[in-house]
């Protein structure tokens, strides 16, 4: 608890003290900079941008503020111009049905499991919707790629490393999102296909719904977005009037852990407040896990 109402932050970030030239001047007018990233940051966990006390945007397509503009909102920076989605590859499981207790009347009348197979995208790899048939649904698997309409990524052939992004998706029922690396790209037939991904909802699809592609440098045409170069530590900005006093590179993802030694002796009755959590890494690629028969998966250890 924060001491008589002080302003109490835990930041799992670090400041950055940079020295900004001009990387080039854009057609549209505007200005991207580049910054070389010290050697004591770790880029592996440095996949958020701070600025100012706000999140940056990670250079995406469509633009749009993922924190800020919802799916509904009048410019949400999401594309509903798929054309097609690859189907999924379906990899069997050991199915485990339980006979008892049994809910009479209802779809789901037994609990069931399926260990291993297309289940071991999860950790552990197990999931109720892995088994050969589970009932009001199919077998869980996720698209392997899509292919978007002409003009639906216009800058999709001037990607120089496209293996840099990811496609972030919402499934087709639009109950749940799934965030793919990109494996690669066919600029010819505007298809991309999946690396991993996917696991961040546990039913899955044959195919996705609105999308937006991220981390990609060409797409690096807005105000406030930015890209990190890994290969040469550079980290490029585009401001918008003025540049941002303050950046902070995300270093971990999780700020406060409480567990107990086992079930019967779990953490209870603890209370949290007046701290304000910031600054922490994204957890959207780490191992996700199934905790029950629903639909969604979870990530258990940070933000």
């Amino acid at each position: 608890e924060n001491y008589q109402d002080e302003r109490v932050v835990l930041s799992g970030g670090t400041l950055l003290q940079l020295q900004w030239s001009i990387h080039t001047k854009t057609a549209a007018g505007s200005t991207i900079m580049k910054a070389q990233i010290p050697s004591f940051v770790n880029l592996d966990q440095f996949n958020e941008l701070y600025i100012d006390d706000g999140r940056a945007i990670v250079a995406k397509y469509p633009n749009g503020d993922p924190a800020t503009h919802g799916l509904y909102a009048k410019d949400p920076g999401f594309s509903y111009d798929s054309q097609s989605w690859v189907a999924p590859i379906f990899n069997p499981s050991t199915d485990i049905h339980v006979d008892k207790p049994y809910r009479n009347g209802t779809e789901f009348p037994n609990y069931q499991l399926g260990i291993g197979g297309g289940a071991s995208v999860f950790n552990p790899p197990r999931n109720f919707w892995s088994t050969a048939s589970p009932p009001a649904g199919s077998n869980y698997g996720v698209p392997q790629g899509f292919t978007v309409k002409n003009g639906a990524l216009p800058h999709i052939k001037n990607w120089s490393k496209p293996t840099t992004g990811f496609v972030h998706a919402l499934h087709a029922g639009y109950w749940g999102s799934w965030v793919f690396e990109i494996a690669s790209v066919d600029s010819t037939k505007n298809t991309i296909m999946f690396g991993r991904g996917g696991f961040q909802e546990a039913r899955g699809s044959h195919s996705g719904g609105a999308f937006y592609v991220a981390n990609i440098f060409e797409e690096l045409d807005s105000p406030n977005e930015w890209f990190l170069d890994k290969d040469t530590r550079t980290l490029y900005f585009m401001p918008n009037e003025t540049m941002p006093q303050v950046f902070v590179a995300s270093q971990i993802p999780c700020l406060i852990s409480i567990s107990g030694s086992n079930d019967e002796d779990s953490a209870n009755n603890i209370l949290i407040q007046g701290l304000i959590f910031t600054q922490t890494s994204n957890t959207y690629m780490r191992d996700y896990m199934v905790p029950s028969g629903g639909d969604w998966a979870v990530h258990r250890g940070g933000t």
